[in-house]
């Protein structure tokens, strides 16, 4: 009976040991990416956080402001274990970010059915200066980031590595994994991706577009390139004022000089 206990015992601190192992890279010849050095299974129950969403749901309204819904109504409380340790994430709806009749729609004018109401924000329950980010899949999977004071941490679902390839029949291993941004390698960047190239070309033409409104303004308008007295040709625009002075001084010459 006593070798029996033992032989338990140790089986028992033989699983917990293995469930702390992290995950080798080539198990089941999965490799989500050339550039992730490291990864861990995220474990946590999806079907339990789909039941929560549902009873903060029912319990919020598209009129309240962020402060009000975080005063009134109980956040969404994820537990995900990874990385050795386990992330205790406090959530709130993010109910600013769109309109409540925004539209989505795809790059060739396609209509995209998109719950706004499954993005989230929040922190950590064991550090409050923690910034959570992210969004619940149809399947209740958590997909974003913990940044932290030290590093940030990836949460993604397997899927979005795995799905339609033949190494997918792992998925069902794990429907989640977490990395560090520690264990990311960056490739050298010799060109922007696509969506900097466009933002890029965006101010570029924005640029010209404000360039040829002046211009055509300074045409057509009598006595426009003349300077007016008291007002400044050249006026540099900063979003905050100069470190020198203080919020109320330039208020009070601003005061002075409208007097």
């Amino acid at each position: 009976m006593a070798n029996l206990l033992f032989l338990l015992i140790y089986f028992v601190n033989f699983l917990q040991l293995l469930s702390s192992l992290p995950l080798p890279l080539q198990e089941h010849d999965v490799v989500l990416s050339e550039f992730i050095r490291h990864y861990e299974p995220a474990i946590y129950d999806p079907d339990a956080i789909q039941r929560s969403q549902r009873r903060l749901r029912r319990a919020t309204t598209t009129d309240w402001s962020l402060q009000r819904l975080e005063r009134q109504v109980e956040p969404l409380r994820i537990n995900i274990t990874g990385m050795q340790r386990v992330f205790k994430l406090v959530l709130y709806p993010e109910t600013n970010l769109f309109a409540p009749d925004v539209v989505f729609e795809t790059n060739d004018n396609r209509s995209l059915q998109f719950d706004p109401g499954k993005i989230y924000h929040g922190t950590l329950e064991d550090d409050p200066s923690a910034l959570v980010h992210g969004l619940l899949t149809e399947a209740g999977l958590f997909d974003g980031s913990v940044t932290t004071s030290t590093t940030r941490f990836y949460i993604e679902p397997t899927t979005r590595y795995l799905s339609g390839g033949p190494r997918s029949t792992a998925s069902s291993m794990y429907h989640t994994v977490v990395y560090s941004e520690d264990d990311v390698i960056k490739p050298p960047a010799r060109r922007a991706c696509a969506s900097e190239e466009l933002r890029r070309k965006g101010e570029i033409r924005d640029l010209r577009r404000n360039v040829r409104d002046t211009q055509d303004f300074r045409r057509n308008v009598p006595g426009a390139d003349k300077p007016v007295r008291g007002v400044r040709r050249k006026q540099k625009v900063t979003t905050t004022p100069a470190p020198e002075k203080s919020y109320e001084e330039l208020i009070r010459e601003e005061q002075m000089r409208r007097d």
